[in-house]
Parts: C-alpha cells; sequence; structure tokens
C-alpha cells in the first residue's frame, strides 16, 4: 500500500511538471515581442547624433546634436490596426538649447508588423513575433524596391553609449555584403526590451572609381544615432 502512494506521489509530481513546463512555454509564445517598441502617450527617447558626410570635392563636415523622440496622441492609421500615434521628433544642437520640434511621424502596430512612417515613406521596422533569423519586406508599404530586414541578436545584452541594455534586438536591413568596390550600403537599427529604439547607424558611400578597390569615398555618410536617455512625460 505505502508503495502504491508512493508511486501516486511521483506521478503527480510528474504531471504538475509537465504542465508548469506548457505554462512556461505558453507564455514564451503568447508574448510577441511588442514591448521592444512601447507604444504608451509619452513615452521619450533622447539621441546623441553624429552624421559625417562626405562631399564630391573631397572635404567632410561632421555634424553632432541631439534628436528627442515622444509617443504623441492617436491618430488614424491604415491597414488593420484601428488607430496610430503621432512620433512628434524633436531637434537640438545640445543639451543646453530648448528643443525645437522638427517634423511629425506617425507609428502603428498590425496584428503581426510594427509600422513607421517617415516623413511619408512607410517601413516594416520590426515583424512579430520576434525570432531571429525571421525577415521580411521591409519596403512592403512603400514604392522602394524591396529590401529584406533580418532580425539577429534577440535576447542579448547591449552597451550603447555608456549603457547596458539586457534584453535588445538587432535588426539588420541591409549590408552589401561580400565586399562591393563601387559602394557601400550598410543600415542596421538595435532596439531594447521597455525602451524601443536604441541605436541606429548607416554607412552609405559611393567609392572614387579612380582608385578602384582602395575602397576611397568620393561622396556619402555615416550616420550614428544612439540613446542618450528615456522615460515617460
Amino acid at each position: 500500500m505505502m508503495k502504491f502512494k508512493i508511486h501516486l506521489i511521483i506521478v503527480w509530481l510528474g504531471m504538475l511538471f509537465i504542465i508548469s513546463c506548457n505554462q512556461k512555454k505558453s507564455v514564451e509564445i503568447i508574448n510577441p515581442g511588442y514591448d521592444f517598441y512601447p507604444l504608451a502617450k509619452g513615452h521619450f527617447v533622447v539621441y546623441d547624433v553624429q552624421n559625417i558626410v562626405h562631399n564630391v570635392v573631397g572635404t567632410i563636415d561632421t555634424f553632432n546634436y541631439q534628436i528627442k523622440e515622444v509617443i504623441g496622441d492617436t491618430n488614424s492609421a491604415k491597414g488593420n490596426a484601428p488607430f496610430g500615434y503621432k512620433l512628434l521628433r524633436y531637434k537640438r544642437p545640445n543639451s543646453t538649447v530648448a528643443w525645437t520640434l522638427d517634423s511629425v511621424w506617425q507609428v502603428w502596430l498590425n496584428s503581426n508588423v510594427l509600422v513607421v512612417n517617415e516623413n511619408g515613406e512607410e517601413y516594416i521596422k520590426l515583424s512579430f513575433p520576434l525570432k531571429n533569423a525571421i525577415k521580411w519586406n521591409g519596403n512592403t508599404y512603400n514604392n522602394k524596391n524591396a529590401e529584406t530586414y533580418e532580425i539577429r541578436m534577440l535576447g542579448n545584452k547591449s552597451y550603447i553609449n555608456n549603457a547596458f541594455y539586457d534584453n535588445s534586438v538587432r535588426v539588420i536591413q541591409h549590408d552589401s555584403l561580400p565586399i562591393n568596390v563601387v559602394n557601400r550600403d550598410y543600415r542596421t537599427e538595435y532596439y531594447a526590451k521597455n525602451v524601443g529604439l536604441i541605436y541606429k547607424e548607416w554607412q552609405i558611400y559611393t567609392y572614387d572609381q579612380a582608385s578602384l578597390g582602395q575602397f576611397k569615398i568620393e561622396t556619402g555618410s555615416h550616420y550614428i544615432q544612439q540613446i542618450s536617455s528615456y522615460g515617460k512625460e
């Protein structure tokens, strides 16, 4: 009788373990990753920006400034989303100067994609559920040529602008590899859980063909936008 009771207890504990594991898996499936771009009015992120511009005359101009993006009021949206949010973008040369409204973008969440309208051009920034190696056409909603975006490094820790972000994801938007001796087109973005966009980098160059293979930049720019602070107003 005692052995029978012990057997029942072992079976019962095993069933509890299986149920617990299934519940954990269900939670992982239910959470698609929407919190990697918080859509809540007043949520803001401040960025330090550096843009190094190579001019055709051989001179280089370096621009340093700050951008602040704030989730604003709701408004109408496209697709399956019932509404979108205004994305208010402010600009200033440095932290000692007051913010000036630079532009108003729009952002909305469909059932499986995050769309950002940047000055009239709509881009699919994230595709849900977030998963490494997931690919999609970032230009689905605009008239540009198709470009394959890909998720990498989901859940990794990122060190951006002297701060760690424990749970982040990288999105490769374009990478002109293998090596291209004519031009360079590299674009990537990083997002962090409960924060949003934390890093953006573009390297878009045309190389001087008179010095073919030496990768001497003729024209183009190197743009880096990295998080400085974030919060809620």
